[in-house]
């Protein structure tokens, strides 16, 4: 059996991929160009008019200074203000509630996993291990 070197292979795997790398820069840079051709040319429509789209204007030069006169009055009293007012919210005064910090034992305080109120369960089956939350009275009124 004839043993096959690496760096033949290697080679053989970086000239495809240099093909194929080539191959592509050539496909863009013709899709760029001929997309630059296309907006370079401007729009042309496809069909002619027919002559049911064409109308005859005439222009009058008397007429010309009355348009004129007229769109400047109409952009004077062009209005911009909002059509759709809603009335502003009554104010309510809130009473703020004064809260006393909590003392400093409570810095690290679960109230779901207090060792104190846990002891006060059933050993039974380590039932005071589990979580027990605190009932309405005995939750803390204090800023933590």
């Amino acid at each position: 059996m004839a043993i096959v070197s690496r760096s033949y292979l290697s080679f053989q795997a970086k000239k495809a991929n240099l093909g194929k790398i080539f191959i592509t820069v050539i496909l863009c840079t013709l899709f760029y160009l001929i997309g630059l051709y296309q907006d370079s040319r401007g729009s042309v429509p496809k069909t002619p008019p027919s002559s049911s789209d064409t109308t005859l204007v005439i222009c009058d030069q008397n007429n010309h200074h009355h348009q004129n006169h007229t769109a400047a009055v109409a952009a004077a009293t062009l209005d911009f203000a909002a059509h759709h007012h809603l009335p502003d919210p009554a104010t309510v005064v809130e009473s703020v509630r004064r809260i006393p910090p909590c003392d400093a034992k409570y810095t690290e305080y679960t109230p779901c996993e207090d060792v104190d109120r846990s002891l006060k369960f059933d050993r039974d089956r380590l039932i005071y291990r589990e979580r027990h939350c605190p009932e309405k009275a005995e939750v803390l009124k204090c800023r933590v």
